[in-house]
């Protein structure tokens, strides 16, 4: 049975030895909000398969070392996505993904990686608290694959709204979002609170 376990985990790690070891890369990737240096070895057919859209960037250029720009995202959040490409949902318990995953949702949008989404749509919600609350709100109010942050983050406002409301923050979410302040106040007055 540990024969079996050790074989498994060793044919799952191929891809993050591959990834590690940088074994014939063929695209660099350069992070959109950096000074596009450093950039980080990829294999195309990797990140291909793990996005249509990677894999639309990817077949654009035929050079035998392209090179691409990932936007969103800076030189450390580049190398986690990278690297989730490899590994998957193993990076989930990484301090880097905690780190950056508001930058790496919103990566995995616009590259559409459901799987990465997902981690750092609970990322953000286990991080959420009233320094944070009015962002994530706004970040999914609009967005029906979004409800469970929608509501956690919006009891997070309501519950500590007595502060939020006096917040410079809060004013200019006011400004950019009235309908979802009239909402959080109607839900409030609901509460009688």
């Amino acid at each position: 049975m540990a024969d079996q376990q050790r074989n498994k985990d060793l044919f799952h790690d191929g891809l993050a030895k591959l990834f590690k070891e940088q074994w014939s890369p063929d695209v660099l990737c350069l992070a959109g909000e950096d000074d596009h240096e450093d950039p980080i070895p990829a294999n195309k057919v990797i990140l291909g398969a793990r996005s249509d859209e990677l894999r639309e960037i990817c077949d654009g250029d035929d050079n035998e070392k392209a090179t691409i720009i990932l936007y969103g995202m800076n030189h450390e959040a580049l190398e986690v996505f990278i690297e989730f490409m490899y590994v998957g949902n193993s990076i989930q318990y990484s301090e880097k993904l905690k780190k950056h995953s508001r930058s790496l949702y919103f990566a995995a949008d616009l590259y559409s990686i459901p799987l990465l989404r997902d981690l750092c749509r609970n990322q953000l919600i286990s991080s959420l608290n009233m320094g944070n609350a009015l962002d994530f709100l706004e970040l999914s109010k609009d967005d029906p694959r979004e409800k469970t942050l929608h509501y956690k983050a919006r009891c997070c406002v309501i519950d500590h709204m007595k502060v939020i409301v006096f917040t410079p923050e809060f004013k200019s979410f006011v400004s950019r979002n009235p309908s979802l302040a009239v909402e959080l106040f109607m839900v409030l007055a609901i509460r009688g609170g």
